[in-house]
């Protein structure tokens, strides 16, 4: 079982990075990382950045061996949103919360 976190950043001298570049530490290479895309129908006022914590089912796994190494793509199906906590570490509401709130006040 794996130790968590897990660090999802590559460098770019790494077998596989993403595309994408994030905020780099003085103390580290330039590191990318996977994106995951979440379509909603409502808006759910997500942070900009923080903890989210949810439930997943693996839909598939793929593990290349190759002679730079070892990598490994999964594709989540993430079925729920069960807590967001904001970087600052002020809670939000859940979604299941916000969908309540937009139903009462439709009410």
């Amino acid at each position: 079982m794996a130790d968590y976190p897990i660090d999802l950043g590559k460098t770019m001298d790494s077998p596989i990075a993403a595309p994408e570049p994030t905020v780099k530490s003085s103390k580290e290479k330039e590191k990318y990382y996977p994106c995951l895309y979440l379509d909603w129908d409502e808006k759910y006022d997500l942070p900009d950045e923080g903890v989210m914590e949810v439930r997943f089912r693996k839909k598939s796994e793929t593990n290349r061996t190759s002679d730079k190494g070892t990598t490994q793509s999964v594709e989540l199906e993430i079925q729920e949103i069960l807590d967001v906590e904001s970087e600052a570490g002020e809670e939000t509401e859940s979604p299941g919360d916000t969908l309540d709130k937009y139903r009462s006040e439709q009410d």
